[in-house]
């Protein structure tokens, strides 16, 4: 597939660039327009668009169905910007990405475009829908610290023991961002030839390096499998294939218990073929059914129409869920993963509901005490070792911003 800027088109923009700085000094859009060659394959059913400011490391993906050119607006941005295309068929699964070609804007480092599925530091810029201080309770306060945006659908956020925050962008790739705010792509849809539906970090990550990952089958439509990976220097690799074939017409939710259980929560809106739609299924970390399921299946428990969050209670052997029914939002649920009797451990855990996040704390009574802090569009949660926590909420841009909540005294 043959890709380039075309021909006066760069030369127009790096002139008008010249022209603004010299002339006026602020920003306005600037489009840059790339063109390839149509696929001789019939198969081919449309095309993706990459574009980056790193040689081999795109930041963002556009779908342009069967266009053969694509119209960048790059707003304000300066630097160098990188390209590439590649073509998907009837799974909607990009292929191979094409050769690179880039386009020099002007001098400095590239920024986003206003609009674009790029992920970019957010600075001081606040979350209008995350309050700049909330608190669970009088003594469990958080100051919001925005982290950065991305104008694709963010979730399954996870932190690793080492406070490397783990999150699937757009069904299309895995995004860690260390703890010191450097992002960068350890797996790519285009590479393993799949979508990427969530994930969830293996509890014992810092022997076994694990995350365990949803990916769409590419073996059957309307299938995910349930496969390993592991993290070795920020880039995935040993991919092994655990569970294939699960039904889902929407994403599943993945969380580990701390006896190397996986559970895959699935919407009641999945294929009813095998009956596992609103369900909850567990599995070992190996891919086989623990001999402690119910009936010797992969069924674990009912779950939601709708699932929102599920997460582990390790301490206390209790899966805990958020999700609606029939678009009536329920409380939280609690299955207990061991039927062994255990004295109640204080422990809490975070989950998302609706337009909030959850704080779920053990009591002495093996009850559980829930408090929230209200966030109109949250979708994910996560806690890191330090007690800090990250929120991703749906932005108006219809992306998705990370929030940080760093623990303050009350």
């Amino acid at each position: 597939m043959n890709i380039a800027v075309r021909s006066g088109i760069a030369l127009r923009v790096a002139a008008a660039l010249w022209l603004l700085l010299v002339t006026a000094g602020t920003a306005v859009a600037a489009p840059l327009t790339i063109a390839w060659d149509k696929s001789a394959d019939t198969q081919v059913r449309g095309y993706m668009v990459f574009v980056g400011n790193r040689p081999g490391d795109p930041l963002s993906a556009f779908d342009v169905g069967n266009a053969t050119s694509f119209q960048f607006s790059t707003g304000s941005a300066s630097g160098t910007l990188y390209f590439s295309v590649a073509s998907y068929g009837d799974d909607h699964v990009p292929g191979t990405r094409s050769h690179e070609v880039s386009a020099t804007l002007g001098g400095g480092a590239a920024a986003p475009a206003t609009g674009s599925a790029q992920v970019a530091a957010m600075g001081e810029q606040a979350v209008s829908s995350v309050p700049q201080r909330a608190c669970f309770d009088a003594g469990q306060c958080y100051v919001a610290a925005p982290l950065l945006h991305s104008s694709m659908r963010v979730g399954s956020l996870a932190v690793d023991p080492f406070g490397q925050l783990y999150f699937v962008e757009g069904d299309s790739r895995v995004r860690v961002v260390s703890a010191t705010g450097a992002s960068e792509v350890v797996l790519d849809a285009a590479d393993v030839g799949a979508r990427i539906l969530g994930l969830a970090v293996d509890p014992q990550f810092v022997i076994s390096r694990s995350v365990f990952v949803a990916e769409a089958s590419a073996r059957e439509q309307g299938t995910f499998d349930i496969a390993r990976y592991r993290n070795i220097a920020n880039r995935f690799g040993e991919h092994a294939v655990l569970v294939p074939g699960l039904p889902t017409t929407a994403s599943p939710l993945l969380t580990l218990d701390g006896a190397a259980h996986i559970f895959a929560v699935l919407p009641a809106a999945s294929p009813s073929r095998l009956g596992y739609g609103g369900l909850v299924l567990r599995y070992n970390s190996d891919g086989s059914v623990p001999r402690e399921n119910p009936l010797g299946s992969p069924i674990f428990s009912r779950g939601y129409d709708e699932p929102t969050a599920a997460v582990v209670d390790a301490q206390n052997d209790t899966l805990l869920l958020t999700g609606s029914n029939r678009g009536a939002t329920a409380d939280v649920v609690q299955l207990p993963t061991d039927q062994a009797a255990h004295p109640p451990v204080a422990s809490q855990v975070l989950l998302t509901g609706r337009d909030q996040i959850i704080r779920a704390r053990r009591l002495a009574d093996a009850s559980y005490q829930l408090s929230s802090i209200a966030i109109p569009g949250a979708v994910s949660v996560a806690a890191a070792p330090d007690g800090r926590l990250y929120v991703a909420v749906s932005s108006p841009d219809g992306g998705t911003d990370i929030v940080r909540l760093d623990r303050v005294e009350q």
